[in-house]
């Protein structure tokens, strides 16, 4: 009798630990500024361009430590915008769960987290806002509410709307999916790179 309960309790911590959201990585917090804080944010694009029906041939982490991913939209372009959102919305995930820690590893405030956020959001805004191509003429981009400034920053108000249209859209698609995304960024942080066939190995 005694052999078969420890045989039954065998059963579950080998059940537990084979659930990698539910053990130790699950609670790891996670620096900001880190490699695996830009593998996180690269995934959330990731996931979000196939929850959206886009394709991505490749991510990487580059020389200088930025996170890339290459992604074959959809013909009418209507994956841009959610796929811009994705990675935003994996750090708001992470920093809802208490995961995102500064460099002394304190949990950071709303405010620092918005900030850092948003300047890793940079990039992310031109597919969001940009939909036609710069117009020389103008100097300007067409039908955008929001034109980027210089060195690729943009006007503070522009937050507001990329932040309410990823928390409104994006969000809670990707809170069942972070299991996946934690694969992906693991993945990434690993190797510093991951091929179409990987991820699509990773998702199924």
């Amino acid at each position: 009798m005694c052999y078969l309960i420890n045989y039954i309790k065998s059963l579950f911590v080998i059940a537990y630990s084979s659930l990698p959201y539910l053990n130790q990585r699950n609670n790891m917090k996670i620096v900001v500024g880190s490699n695996l804080h830009k593998c996180f944010h690269e995934a959330g694009h990731i996931e979000v361009a196939y929850l959206y029906g886009a394709t991505v041939t490749k991510a990487i982490i580059d020389t200088d430590g930025n996170g890339v991913t290459t992604v074959i939209h959809k013909r009418d372009l209507s994956t841009k915008m959610p796929v811009a959102c994705g990675g935003y919305a994996v750090e708001k995930i992470l920093f809802l769960s208490n995961r995102l820690v500064d460099e002394k590893r304190n949990p950071l405030l709303l405010c620092e987290f918005n900030k850092q956020a948003m300047n890793n959001a940079r990039i992310d805004k031109y597919p969001f806002y940009l939909h036609e191509p710069f117009d020389t003429t103008t100097g300007t981009y067409p039908n955008s509410c929001y034109q980027p400034l210089q060195n690729q920053t943009w006007p503070p108000d522009s937050d507001a709307n990329f932040m309410l249209y990823t928390d409104q859209n994006i969000l809670n698609k990707l809170r069942p999916r972070m299991l996946i995304i934690e694969k992906l960024a693991y993945e990434l942080c690993s190797n510093r790179q991951m091929t179409q066939k990987k991820i699509e190995a990773i998702r199924s």
